[in-house]
């Protein structure tokens, strides 16, 4: 009776005499090259260890500003989120604008300028938005208002996605209790 081994999907006979360790030697050798693989120090970082970068790097901007500007970048990057689930990401971005604007020489106008510069820089390096040669986006809220649904719907799972490591490293990085006021 002649040996059998399976290889892509189909059975074939193997010649009388030869090795049925076919199919056993190829799973250990793609075990082997992912083993291999999985320790390279070239391999690419994911998208949640970009985003954590991202965050913390921009956490860490802040932590250079006066203690109030930090209480309250940590007071508004815990209440962003659920700003963009009450409201949308257009209205909470254009929010955030607004304040980052209204006074610049706060420290209120300072903390939001900063929350609204991450999420801004995060959103138009992730690429969701289709530029043409007429569009010239230069910033997240212009290129909402630009898009479609369904660059609405990533841009706004992405703004989610990234504001859990920025609150997270807030919290994590920034001394004291957030100021809500």
């Amino acid at each position: 009776m002649a040996n059998q081994y399976k290889k892509n999907n189909t059975t074939k006979a193997a010649a009388p005499g030869a090795k049925a360790s076919v199919a056993t030697a190829e799973s250990t050798a793609s075990v082997s090259v992912k083993k291999s693989a999985a320790s390279s120090p070239s391999l690419a970082q994911s998208i949640e260890q970009k985003r954590a970068q991202h965050a913390m790097a921009k956490v860490l901007d802040v932590t250079s500003a006066s203690a109030s500007v930090q209480k309250k970048f940590k007071a508004y990057a815990n209440s962003l989120p659920a700003m963009i689930q009450t409201t949308g990401l257009g209205q909470a971005l254009a929010f955030a604008k607004v304040k980052a604007n209204a006074n610049a020489k706060t420290d209120e106008a300072a903390a939001w300028s900063a929350m609204y510069a991450a999420l801004d820089q995060w959103l138009q390096g992730q690429e969701i938005w289709l530029k043409t040669a007429d569009q010239n986006n230069t910033d997240s809220l212009a290129a909402l208002v630009a898009g479609n649904q369904q660059q609405y719907q990533r841009a706004q799972a992405e703004a989610f996605a990234y504001l859990v490591w920025l609150k997270q490293f807030a919290r994590a990085l920034i001394a004291g209790e957030a100021d809500h006021a």
